[in-house]
């Protein structure tokens, strides 16, 4: 079960990825202490994806739309990438 930045929870727009992460951690740990403490079979690690996907999947998928309007637009073009362009 990956979490975090290893398992691309990165919000797209700030960088930030800290809150997904432990969000993730949090299910993670739930559902391995489930299988470990009531044996149950490895198919059951299957219900981490559809927990995490459920709880973060959503506000990901926004900011990676907001962050793609962002940088393919005409303003875009204009305001932010005389901004940015120095710092690469």
């Amino acid at each position: 079960m990956l979490v975090g930045d290893a398992a691309s929870m990165v919000n797209s727009v700030g960088g930030a990825g800290i809150r997904n992460a432990m969000v993730a951690g949090r299910i993670a740990g739930r559902i391995a202490g489930e299988y470990v403490q009531e044996s149950k079979p490895m198919s059951y690690l299957e219900k981490y994806e559809k927990a995490w996907r459920k709880k973060l999947y959503p506000r990901l998928r926004m900011n990676y739309f907001i962050k793609e309007l962002m940088w393919h637009s005409e303003t875009s073009s204009k305001h932010f990438y005389p901004l940015i362009a120095p710092m690469n």
